[in-house]
Parts: C-alpha cells; structure tokens; sequence
C-alpha cells in the first residue's frame, strides 16, 4: 500500500491501531458471548432441575410430617397442614414435569416413575387418614413410609441428574472458555504486531528522509556541492529534498563563479608582477617621485590640511606605501 503524503500515513496508521483496539474488543465480547450460548442455557437448566428436584423432596417431607402430625392426635391441624403441604407438592411437581419435557427429554423415564410414586405415597397417605386406629402407626411404618423413601429417591434422583448435566455444562463452558481465550489472545498478538509493523513503516517514512537529508547537509559543510538528496516517497519530503537541492545548486553556481574570478585576480596579479622592472629600478623610481614632489613649507601644510579634511570626510584614513613600511618597522 503506498501513500504519497505524509499526513495520510498518519491518518492511516491511526485508523489502523483504532480498528484494531475495537476488533479485539468486539473479539473478547464474542468470545463471552460464545461461552454463555455454548454452555449458558444447559447449566441454567440444570441448576433449575436440581431446584426442582430439591424443592419437591423438601415438600413430601413436610407432607409426611403433616400424617405423622394426625398420628398424635391433632386432627384438624393435620389435615390443614396436609391440605396446604399436597398443594405446594403439585406445584413443584408440575414445574419439574414442565422442566423435565422442555429441557431433559432423556429423563422421561424418571419423570413417570416420579409420577407413578407420588400418586402410590398419596393414595398410602389417604387410606392412613380415613382408616385410623390404634394400628395406624404400624401401618404408617409398614405401607406409607416405604412409599415416601421411593418417591424421595427418585427426586434424589434427578438432582443427582442435573448435578451430572451442570458438570458437563461446566467442562463444555470451559472448553468454550479455553477456546475464546485463545482466539483472544491470538488477535491481541496480531495486533500487538501489526501496531508495531505500522509504527515501524511511519517511522522509516520520517526517519529515512530525515537520515538523508543530515547527510546532505554534512556533505555540503564538507564542501561537497554536488551532492543532492534523492527524492523520497512521501510528497512533503520530496518537496523539502527539491527545495535543498535547489539551495546545493545555488551554492555550487556560486563557489564556481567565486573561484573563478580569484583565479582571474591571480592570473592578473601574475602578470603584472611579472611585467614589473626588479626591485632597485622601483625604488630609484619612488625616489625620483618623492623628490619631485616635495613641496615648499606652506604647501606642505596645505596638503596636510586638505589631507585631514578628507579623511574626515571620508572617516577612513590616508596612508601611503612609505607610511605603511614605518609603522611596519614601528
């Protein structure tokens, strides 16, 4: 994928580490989401069925306490107490029965045999009532206790069976659990790599151009004006690498002009000193002029009035060759 400027990249690595933030969010929430549909319902249910199952047995037991209640003797008590007791045991039974049909179809079975002993303890527990005596202890031991151990056992049963379907919901919620943890964990990594694929790529996209130009700028300060930075692959560095080269083309116009005019100057000064007569012929020479230009007294001071005042003019001061020669020998 290539991108011409440099803000782009920008834009784009950004936009690239923000969707990969929300991916792997949306990836841990459907990993939760897969947990609870793969094992989710199936624990629910048989939390629901151990419940049931245990709300049922609670129930016959108090039934079984409201008979043994008419067995002492109070009457009236035990059959409100039986009345109110039967009724909540057909209420927990038919939620049981509904729970068994909707959610555990393999347990038919239980569910009737459940049905059959119920009905059995109940026609047990109404035939002690209507037929009470002095033997009606003995037969509560002998015909309608033994029913309600049958019954009991077989909800025992079935919370044993939904005990059995929570641990199989539980290993299958772990699996899910395992699984989602490492698809997670996977796209982190992924991520993880791809932010510091992208942080790598823009980083090269700044530093190599900046690596470059450096270069280009120690070269010149070496004196190296035909050095020129290659052009870059962002459109902000091209036009900076065009700008600088502009600038080292400049430069080096300008130090070929410059050394040529001193190789000019050189050249001049060559030849004029070698058409120059030697040394004693040009100081005779200055001798002759320096005689035959002396002046009387007051043109003298003339001359070095006139000399003050232009000098003054001027703000820079006169000196001629000789003058130079005696504050070189001080």
């Amino acid at each position: 994928m290539h991108f011409r400027r440099l803000r782009t990249r920008f834009l784009f690595v950004g936009g690239l580490l923000v969707a990969a933030t929300v991916a792997s969010g949306f990836a841990s929430t459907w990993a939760f989401l897969r947990i609870d549909q793969a094992a989710g319902p199936a624990w629910r249910a048989a939390r629901d069925l151990i419940d049931r199952a245990a709300a049922l047995h609670f129930s016959l037991e108090r039934e079984d306490d409201a008979l043994l209640l008419f067995l002492s003797g109070e009457a009236a008590r035990a059959r409100a107490e039986l009345t109110a007791e039967r009724a909540r045991g057909d209420a927990e039974f038919l939620a049981l029965q509904q729970l068994l049909e909707r959610q555990f179809p393999e347990h038919t079975p239980l569910r009737r045999e459940l049905q059959g002993r119920l009905r059995d303890y109940r026609l047990a527990g109404d035939a002690l009532v209507d037929q009470a005596g002095p033997e009606s202890l003995e037969r509560y031991h002998r015909q309608v206790n033994p029913q309600l151990r049958r019954a009991v056992a077989v909800c025992d049963q079935l919370r044993d069976a939904g005990f059995q379907s929570m641990q199989t919901a539980s290993y299958r919620m772990e699996t899910a659990s395992r699984r989602g943890r490492q698809f997670v964990s996977v796209l982190s990594v992924f991520s993880f790599l791809l932010a510091i694929a992208a942080a790598a790529w823009l980083g090269r996209s700044v530093l190599g151009p900046i690596r470059q130009l450096t270069a280009s700028v120690e070269a010149i300060r070496r004196g190296n004006f035909d050095h020129r930075v290659p052009p870059a692959s962002t459109e902000e560095w091209s036009q900076l690498a065009a700008g600088f080269n502009r600038m080292a083309a400049s430069l080096d116009e300008y130090h070929r002009s410059s050394l040529g005019d001193l190789l000019t100057a050189k050249s001049v000064l060559e030849s004029t000193l070698n058409a120059l007569p030697d040394a004693v012929m040009v100081l005779e020479i200055f001798r002759l002029i320096d005689w035959m230009v002396s002046f009387p007294e007051d043109l003298s001071r003339k001359f070095e009035e006139d000399l003050v005042a232009l000098e003054e003019s001027l703000n820079m001061p006169y000196v001629t060759s000789v003058e130079r020669i005696a504050e070189a020998r001080g």
